[in-house]
């Protein structure tokens, strides 16, 4: 029974470090913005399949940004001159699937 005990608290205690670890992780990303002279327009996609998002500078110094999909922050890293756009194709499962926002890189 005691080792039962102490494996059930050492998981418990692995669960709570994790949670800990994320937390953490998440909080980074969360105060990370993009300027909002940096627009995205990413179009409502009812029926899915490929959809183009559409990333403009419209700020008057230079950005790096990834997009936000459905599924997360993209690979690609875009650096984008004062009034440069940039198009990134993604699958969309449709029912609204769009991309979400912006992170800088």
């Amino acid at each position: 029974m005691k080792k039962m005990a102490k494996f059930a608290a050492a998981a418990l205690g692995s669960v709570a470090l994790l949670g800990a670890v994320q937390g953490t992780a998440q909080a980074a990303t969360t105060t990370e913005t993009v300027p909002s002279c940096v627009k995205l327009d990413a179009p409502y996609n009812m029926f899915g399949g490929i959809v183009k998002a559409t990333v403009t500078n419209g700020c008057t110094q230079s950005v790096k940004v990834k997009i936000v999909f459905p599924s997360g922050p993209g690979d690609k890293c875009h650096s984008l001159a004062p009034q440069q756009s940039v198009v990134e194709e993604y699958w969309s499962m449709g029912f609204g699937q769009v991309a979400k926002g912006l992170l800088p890189c």
